[in-house]
């Protein structure tokens, strides 16, 4: 099993590096006028390292706006490009075995991670390393430093499986949050009018904002709070076939 893609058990066909600059494919990978436009404003105004670190949430807020309304996170550059950092992903492809045959599916993922010199990061401003209370079946723990993740995962579909359908999810993940900065309820309220609050389970709550719908996919932004813990633990962008519109119309048959 290669180390790579540990959650599937099924043996790794292939292994790409790729590297992602935070400038160079700056307005190409966009897709329309508006997006270019967008990109080309972004890289002219001030990066991260030059803004005043002792508040970063509005800015930090306004990238990831910006890349959830853009619906971009299938394409890296561009994510590089909006974000203003330098990201390094592999590549690896398995075949897994489909749920209701013998047959397989190609499982393609590839996993990016930021340069060593990013605006992502702990910092003095930010509220440190805090610890989460243990609540109900949650055990205790603490919600650590600063840490960005990305993943896409590709799956191909089933040979005569109409269950299993292609799709394809990448999730952009900035855990650590109070690390960087912390965003108490009211402040993505404030800074994030548009996110809706949903309660899930064992006291954990979510702010959602949606981003780009099409038909083949759709975005979220979604900051993620712990019971007890007065900033949001982690924030991530998710792209998904599941949040799509042809997904949706398909549930409602």
């Amino acid at each position: 099993m290669d180390k790579h893609t540990p959650e599937y058990s099924a043996q790794a066909c292939r292994s790409d590096n790729v590297h992602f600059s935070s400038r160079k494919a700056l307005v190409k990978p966009f897709r329309s006028p508006a997006l270019a436009i967008l990109a080309a404003m972004l890289a002219a105004g001030p990066s991260f390292a030059q803004q005043d670190v002792s508040d970063p949430r509005p800015a930090f807020i306004a990238r990831l706006k910006a890349v959830a309304d853009a619906g971009s996170l299938l394409d890296p550059p561009a994510v590089a490009a909006m974000l203003d950092i330098e990201l390094h992903g592999e590549t690896s492809s398995i075949d897994d075995v489909c749920y209701q045959s013998s047959q397989t599916s190609k499982v393609t993922t590839t996993r990016i991670t930021a340069g060593s010199d990013t605006w992502y990061r702990v910092l003095p401003s930010g509220a440190g390393n805090l610890e989460v209370p243990a609540f109900l079946i949650n055990r205790a723990s603490a919600t650590g430093d600063a840490e960005l993740g990305y993943t896409i995962v590709e799956r191909s579909a089933c040979p005569r499986d109409v269950s299993q359908k292609a799709r394809i999810d990448a999730n952009l993940n900035f855990g650590g949050l109070p690390s960087y900065a912390c965003f108490s309820p009211d402040d993505v309220k404030r800074m994030l009018p548009a996110a809706k609050m949903r309660m899930a389970t064992e006291g954990i709550f979510y702010f959602t904002y949606d981003g780009k719908k099409g038909d083949a996919t759709g975005t979220q932004l979604e900051f993620r709070f712990r019971p007890l813990v007065p900033c949001a633990t982690s924030v991530s962008i998710m792209q998904s076939s599941s949040l799509g519109s042809d997904a949706g119309r398909n549930r409602n048959r």
